[in-house]
Parts: structure tokens; C-alpha cells; sequence
């Protein structure tokens, strides 16, 4: 335990028990993203350890969450908190399913047409993110940030309706998805919680230059969902 610290009986130093969460972490995380680099470039290919690289990086994901997870259970309040359950039967399914079980947990919902798939909302969320971060951090009005992230999605093969290269009158459809997406969505979850963690520290506009900003969002293109448009033929 820190010298300088104190905590109440039962709780861990702070210092020290952020220290091991994030290089435990991080750690697994480095393996999770080494893993879906592979699967993104050669999917279907295997490990090292002949592992499936599917099947590795659903591994990966269940050892960051696992990571996350025994964290939690240091301190006092989660010793019967109900989400204990949660994570570990989550931990569980994600196990059984890369070694080619059907857990009940991770089973696949009937398909509705009114409803659409999480990859969708996803693409459309970082979309939204990226428009955003053009006009807040950048001062690029809404329209221009809109036709600026479009022409560099574009130039990266994502299409839009109809498989058509994708236009910012496309985006300002998906800003109007977002915003009627409910706040405890997963997407919106994920997509606001990145954006808090950028603007929490009052100086997170300075030092960001615009094309390095670019850069974030073409790299966006690089991720599953993206490709999976980029490859969608014209219908």
C-alpha cells in the first residue's frame, strides 16, 4: 500500500488498485486488438497457437471483460452486487462460445426488419462522432463537417444507400438515427462515453490539429463494420 494513502478497512489502496486494473488491462487489450488486426486482414486464418482467429478474439474480448471484472470484485460494493452475475455468466458464454458451443446467453434474436443490426447502429454512431468532433473541435459548421467526413469515407470504398458512394446527405439521415436511438442503447452508450472522455479535460482542443483528426476518421474505415459497407454491392 501507497504510504501517502489511506482507505477504509476492507478497500484497496487507489493508487494501487488502479495501477494493476490498467496494466491487466491493458495488457489483454493489447492482445484483443493484435488479434482482430489479424482477423481484419486474414480472416479465417489461425494463431500461433492454432486457435481459429475468430474464435481468438472472442477469447481476447472475454479476457479484457474478465480483466475489468476482477477489478470490480476488489472492492467492498461489488462483493453482492447482482452485475457480479451479469459479468460472469457473460465471461462464461464468450468462453463457450470459442471453443464452438451455443450458450443460451449469446444465442442469436429472430431477425426483425424494423429493427437494425448493431453493426449498423455502430457505423452510423461512430459516423455521428466523427461529424462531431469536425465541427466542435475543429469549428467546421455542421454541413461541412457532414461533406468532409463523407468525401474521406468515400475515398475509403464505404458506400451509402444503395451502395452508392456515401454522401453527406447520407449523414445527416444518420445524425437523425442517432439522435432517435434511446440513451441506454449500447451504441450511444459506447459513442457518448468516448466523447465525454475527450472533452472532460478542458484543453482537449488544444494540440489537435485537423489532419490528425482526418486521420482518426479514415482509420475508422479499417474496422469490420466500415468494410462490411465498403464491400456491399450497389442494389
Amino acid at each position: 500500500m501507497s504510504a501517502d494513502k489511506a482507505t477504509s478497512p476492507g478497500w484497496p489502496d487507489p493508487t494501487d488498485w488502479l495501477n494493476r486494473f490498467e496494466a491487466e488491462s491493458r495488457e489483454r487489450a493489447v492482445s484483443y486488438l493484435a488479434a482482430t488486426a489479424q482477423r481484419n486482414r486474414e480472416p479465417g486464418s489461425y494463431t500461433d497457437a492454432e486457435f481459429l482467429i475468430e474464435s481468438a478474439c472472442t477469447i481476447h474480448a472475454a479476457g479484457v471483460l474478465s480483466s475489468i471484472a476482477k477489478s470490480l470484485y476488489e472492492l467492498p460494493t461489488f462483493k453482492d452486487h447482482p452485475a457480479r452475475t451479469v459479468l460472469n455468466d457473460l465471461i462464461v458464454a464468450l468462453h463457450d462460445l470459442a471453443a464452438g458451443g451455443t450458450p443460451a446467453l449469446l444465442q442469436r434474436g429472430q431477425l426483425r426488419s424494423d429493427v437494425a443490426p448493431i453493426g449498423q447502429d455502430t457505423v452510423i454512431g461512430y459516423i455521428v462522432l466523427s461529424v462531431r468532433l469536425l465541427k466542435d473541435g475543429h469549428g467546421l459548421t455542421d454541413a461541412a463537417a457532414r461533406s468532409k467526413v463523407a468525401e474521406v469515407m468515400a475515398k475509403r470504398g464505404i458506400r451509402g444507400r444503395k451502395g452508392f458512394a456515401l454522401s453527406a446527405s447520407t449523414l445527416q439521415d444518420w445524425q437523425d438515427a442517432y439522435a432517435e436511438l434511446p440513451p441506454e442503447h449500447p451504441v450511444r452508450e459506447s459513442i457518448e462515453r468516448r466523447w465525454s472522455e475527450w472533452t472532460s479535460d478542458p484543453r482537449w482542443q488544444e494540440g489537435r490539429a485537423l489532419p490528425a483528426a482526418l486521420n482518426w476518421i479514415e482509420k475508422l474505415s479499417e474496422r469490420p463494420e466500415f468494410q462490411n459497407k465498403a464491400t456491399r454491392k450497389r442494389g
